[in-house]
């Protein structure tokens, strides 16, 4: 029998030590809240390259007197401070 994690009436044995299951639930909500955060600062970041790289393309493909109303490495830099 696996020892390392056995349950016994609203506690739980993990590696040699009795801890509660609301604390195992709560331990596992903050690795969740953790885990949405850096999903959304990477979101966030990945945005920005994203528009970065439109930008670029957008420079590389317009002829010389066309201009581009928007400057997004301004407002992508305001967006992620």
């Amino acid at each position: 029998m696996n020892t390392s994690h056995m349950r016994t009436e609203g506690r739980e044995y993990r590696n040699g030590k009795y801890i509660s299951v609301w604390l195992c639930l709560q331990i596992r909500v903050e690795m969740m809240k953790q885990r949405a955060s850096s999903l959304k600062e990477q979101e966030v970041k990945l945005g920005v390259m994203l528009a970065q790289l439109q930008m670029e393309k957008a420079k590389e493909v317009r002829s010389p007197g066309d201009a581009i109303p928007v400057d997004l490495n301004r407002r992508c830099s305001e967006q992620s401070a």
